[in-house]
């Protein structure tokens, strides 16, 4: 069964919540207790669909207190707001709240798109079935899969409590943790329209296996040519130089993959909530390491001698370790660093994550570049001086920056120490760098002060690094060049690969004369 995310407006939002005289239910913090007038309820949502989708912005879940047999039926029944927290996740929400005893009922996940400017509604009083909160108890309620199938149209399945819930509770919430070891959880049970929906695991995972093109995100790219992708809900992608397809790989795991690098004549997959595996069977089968902590690993890069180097974030912290030999599991901290700015759409720091050789670097949005070093382990921070909305890593080490407001382009070929403008569109989409003189862009093929629905835009090519442009093709017109996330040059035949907002990927053998849709299994 399908269930819609409905656009909402903010205003109607409101004015929903405070009709219906609703109290907010702060997120419980880590080192909160469990007390004997109120229970604590925890809820998990997991989206298998691009970054940004319409389920990434749910940041609060209504619920409603049940009356009992015998109460006064004068009046309202009251309603409360659970907020959601991504202490140690990327894209998984996690809602909790603290709430006085009683029966209760889950009506429906809202939140708000920054870029869309729309507030999104998701109907669950039909999906779940009540459940009771008792003070001094804790009250688990599972984990919501959604997977997008079309439009807003989203197939869901409900996990009832198992491995890394507990897992993600005792990590989120240490102190209440320890409180409940021994206690048993409240919960609840599917109802019937639920079960209708999505009846096993077995059927979530068939709703993953049919989709055209699954999410990927991340994409990483070896010197040899070779392709690497996280994607939610623990699948991961590779692509070998010269192959046609990609592989699909499962971890194991619902968390996010945030990076799958060769290790070892193997592989490793790292991500959200200290999420780190190893396989040295291609991918068929993998084994938990010991994660640095049990935050998100947003960068992961092994050394020539032998050693690793990690990159967590635990809300606005950062934190760098190294590693002898990442099997034995044991981590070195060689520093930390603050995150400026907050993203308040998502609840998550904004920043952008590369690898670089021996060096990892994570760019703010307000530009401030940190370099973590392997070789030297120390932590350079460069002062970047903008704005920044993305960054991306290129052939012979060049990084390309996109900046914030007024829009542009630069490129450095010195690691982030010095920076130089491209004299590019403020429209340009997307930009990759075949070496330090020949860089392709997705722009406007000639300056505009605006655009509409039906600007065409072109795959134009710099001979000169950048100084002077040329029109050499065309975008992807068929997929609207406005949705496009990504463009790297493929290291193995020169190709130019363009990945889209909606999971798809093209290549051009051509500088952009011709496009081929990329099979993707």
């Amino acid at each position: 069964m399908l269930y819609r995310l409905l656009p909402v407006c903010f205003v109607c939002l409101l004015g929903l919540f405070a009709g219906c005289s609703a109290t907010v239910a702060p997120p419980i913090a880590d080192k909160q207790a469990l007390t004997d007038s109120q229970g604590a309820v925890v809820f998990k949502l997991v989206n298998s669909g691009q970054d940004g989708g319409p389920s990434d912005f749910l940041t609060s879940i209504k619920l409603e207190k049940e009356k009992l047999p015998g109460e006064a039926q004068e009046g309202r029944p009251t309603s409360f707001v659970l907020y959601r927290s991504r202490l140690s996740s990327h894209s998984t929400a996690v809602f909790s709240g603290m709430l006085p005893a009683g029966r209760y009922a889950v009506l429906e996940a809202s939140g708000g798109s920054p870029d869309e400017g729309a507030t999104y509604r998701f109907p669950m009083e039909s999906m779940l079935s009540s459940f009771d909160v008792k003070a001094g108890e804790v009250s688990l309620l599972g984990t919501l899969l959604v997977h997008p199938v079309g439009g807003r149209r989203f197939t869901v399945t409900l996990l009832p409590p198992e491995e890394e819930l507990f897992e993600t509770f005792q990590s989120v919430f240490p102190t209440m943790a320890r409180q409940s070891k021994e206690r048993q959880f409240s919960t609840l049970d599917r109802k019937p329209d639920l079960q209708q929906g999505t009846s096993s695991i077995d059927e979530f995972n068939k709703s993953l296996a049919l989709a055209e093109y699954p999410a990927i995100g991340g994409v990483w790219q070896s010197s040899d040519g070779a392709f690497f992708a996280g994607g939610k809900i623990g699948r991961a992608y590779w692509r070998n130089a010269g192959d046609t397809r990609w592989r699909e790989l499962n971890v194991g795991s619902w968390r996010q993959v945030l990076v799958l690098r060769p290790y070892r004549n193997g592989l490793i997959a790292a991500g959200e909530e200290g999420l780190l595996r190893m396989s040295a069977d291609q991918g068929r089968t993998w084994s938990r390491l010991d994660s640095p902590d049990r935050g998100v690993i947003y960068g992961l890069v092994t050394l020539p001698n032998g050693k690793a180097l990690a990159v967590t974030r635990i809300q606005s912290e950062w934190n760098a370790y190294t590693s002898e030999d990442l099997v034995t599991g044991r981590w070195t901290k060689i520093g930390s660093f603050k995150q400026e700015s907050q993203s308040a759409s998502t609840h998550q720091p904004l920043s952008f994550v590369v690898s670089m050789g021996e060096k990892i670097g994570v760019m703010t949005a307000g530009g401030t570049f940190y370099v973590v070093d392997g070789g030297t382990e120390r932590i350079q921070i460069i002062d970047g001086g903008k704005s920044v909305s993305g960054l991306s890593i290129q052939p012979d080490g060049l990084l390309l920056r996109v900046g914030g407001f007024p829009r542009s382009f630069s490129i450095s070929h010195d690691g982030g120490n010095k920076w130089a403008e491209l004299n590019l569109s403020r429209f340009t989409l997307a930009v990759a760098a075949k070496n330090r003189t020949t860089i392709y862009a997705v722009s406007l093929p000639k300056s505009q002060l605006f655009t509409s629905p039906k600007t065409e835009y072109a795959l134009m090519t710099s001979r000169d690094g950048g100084l002077t442009w040329n029109q050499t093709g065309l975008s992807p017109e068929r997929y609207k060049g406005t949705t496009i996330r990504n463009m790297l040059v493929d290291h193995f035949d020169g190709s130019l690969w363009v990945f889209m907002a909606n999971g798809k990927s093209m290549r051009s053998r051509d500088e952009g004369k011709t496009w081929d849709d990329d099979e993707r299994h």
